[in-house]
């Protein structure tokens, strides 16, 4: 009896790890309007690292992109997408991983 609940807790434990494991990182790109300077890069920048969850930000500002690495269990696409907006840079999402 006491190794069938130990093999029992022990799966349950197992479980609850896989299902709190299943968040995943995901990469946005978006497109950002506006930037016409180095200082609009860091401000669109820098207003996107401030979303909880995002683990990186690439910016590319010739092509007016950011490509923004995320937790999706922490953050969402249209959290990533508003952020630049908040400070006057409209942004739509163009591609996704997923």
């Amino acid at each position: 009896m006491k190794l069938r609940r130990t093999i029992f807790l022990g799966m349950m434990f197992f479980a609850l790890t896989v299902v709190q494991g299943q968040s995943a990182e995901r990469v946005v790109t978006l497109a950002v309007s506006g930037m016409t300077c180095v200082s609009c890069l860091y401000i669109v920048e820098d207003s996107i690292r401030e979303v909880e969850g995002v683990a990186s930000v690439e910016m590319d500002g010739l092509l007016g992109r950011a490509m923004v690495t995320f937790d999706d269990s922490r953050t969402t696409v249209d959290a990533v997408v508003d952020a630049p907006g908040n400070y006057g840079f409209p942004a739509t999402a163009i591609g996704q991983d997923r």
